[in-house]
């Protein structure tokens, strides 16, 4: 054996073994990552009844943009993980021409404009959020600030009262993260009957919210009913609320531990945005799947029709074909084409909303604490799962601006 061919069977050795489950793995994903886009690019793994793994921008792109081969009847791994009744979680599960139905439906509600005028309640909860925590001198960044901020605009947004938000929390825990099938049924099953609730007490008490906004939107005469809009309403808020936390949690991580980026951003706020962008690039939350229709060839790689393909945009947005420097953060990078709100037909809906509560959330926070830092590197720990980011990072500061 060559040392070429050890070289590669190492890295197949290592994607036979990846899984996205396993905490190990997860700490540093992009160890495996890196190796599975210089190696091997497309590559399978053995794990979670088994999927390939598309780590290169070229290849997760391409499959994105051919709905017809690549389709999105199963996004995660394993297939049925919100189980055999909520197959379809539309739009996010569905192909054109049916996707295109919901997407017309749920772009109003959506739009940059839209977006703006949800400010001032998303700066208000930030400005709150920190000024609470400034005279502490410590904090658990992700459950004290990074998962209120959603939280509570999510709430908001869909017009319940904020006593549920542990409750929230624990439905987006269980459904997304977890691998057992029993905690992920009982969550989805507890999310769709409080959901219902709410829909049926839209139908008396109507109100300027999301839940009412979907029972009300409409295309050429057509209405979401029954298990559709209590499925589109589910997945409204699971993406609304664990990929931005993670999205949130990942750059203030960032910020505890770069001092050098923290303070040109506390000294030029107007980079924020740029930063916002080249953070979601090096720190993207999600990765999801798609099912081959047909046997095709991806990055010179034959997969069989019906296998599961991991889109990895997390890998895509490290490769340094596209991204000079692609492993650093650079804060005022200049061309940035990442992917973390994905590519294609699929592109997230809430992206301009998620930029909206990464961007204030950061100026608030560094308005009143510009000085922060880890206070143990060793107690940082990560989630598991198709949404990727810190579940723990402990930091400490002086005293308040």
């Amino acid at each position: 054996m060559t040392v070429d061919d050890s070289v590669q069977n190492s890295t197949e050795d290592l994607a036979r073994t990846f899984s996205l489950y396993d905490p190990e793995i997860m700490r540093d994903p992009h160890r495996v990552y890196d190796e599975l886009r210089s190696k091997c690019p497309v590559a399978h793994s053995e794990q979670d009844e088994g999927f390939w793994i598309a780590s290169r921008y070229a290849d997760v792109v391409a499959a994105t943009k051919d709905p017809a081969t690549f389709s999105s009847r199963y996004i995660m791994i394993p297939r049925l993980k919100f189980g055999p009744d909520f197959v379809e979680r539309p739009p996010i599960t569905l192909d054109p021409p049916q996707h295109t139905f919901y997407r017309r439906l749920l772009q109003p509600g959506f739009t940059h404009v839209q977006a703006q005028r949800w400010e001032p309640s998303i700066r208000k909860i930030c400005r709150e959020s920190a000024a609470a925590l400034a005279p502490s001198g410590s904090c658990e960044l992700v459950d004290d600030y990074c998962k209120r901020i959603p939280l509570q605009f999510t709430c908001e947004l869909n017009g319940v009262p904020t006593d549920i938000e542990p409750q929230f929390t624990q439905w987006c825990h269980d459904t997304v993260e977890s691998a057992e099938m029993e905690g992920v049924l009982k969550a989805t099953g507890e999310m769709a009957a409080y959901l219902a609730q709410q829909v049926e007490h839209r139908r008396e008490h109507p109100s300027d919210d999301m839940i009412t906004f979907l029972m009300n939107s409409e295309i050429d005469g057509e209405r979401l009913e029954g298990q559709p809009l209590i499925a589109t309403a589910m997945l409204i808020l699971i993406a609304g609320l664990d990929t931005t936390w993670n999205a949130l949690s990942s750059a203030m991580l960032h910020l505890a531990t770069h001092p050098e980026d923290r303070r040109r951003l506390v000294e030029d706020p107007s980079l924020i945005p740029t930063a916002v962008e080249e953070l979601l690039r090096f720190y993207a939350p999600v990765v999801l799947t798609r099912e081959t229709t047909r046997e095709v060839e991806l990055g010179g790689t034959p997969i069989p029709a019906g296998e599961l393909v991991l889109l990895n945009w997390a890998a895509a947005n490290r490769d340094p074909e596209v991204f000079p420097n692609a492993d650093k953060v650079i804060i005022d990078r200049a061309e940035n084409r990442h992917v973390a709100f994905g590519t294609g037909a699929h592109r997230c809906l809430g992206a301009a909303i998620a930029r909206l509560e990464l961007r204030i959330a950061i100026e608030e926070f560094l308005a009143v604490i510009p000085d922060f830092e880890l206070a143990d590197p060793d107690s940082v720990t990560w989630s598991t799962g198709h949404i990727w980011g810190p579940r723990r990072v402990d930091v400490v500061w002086g005293s308040p601006s």
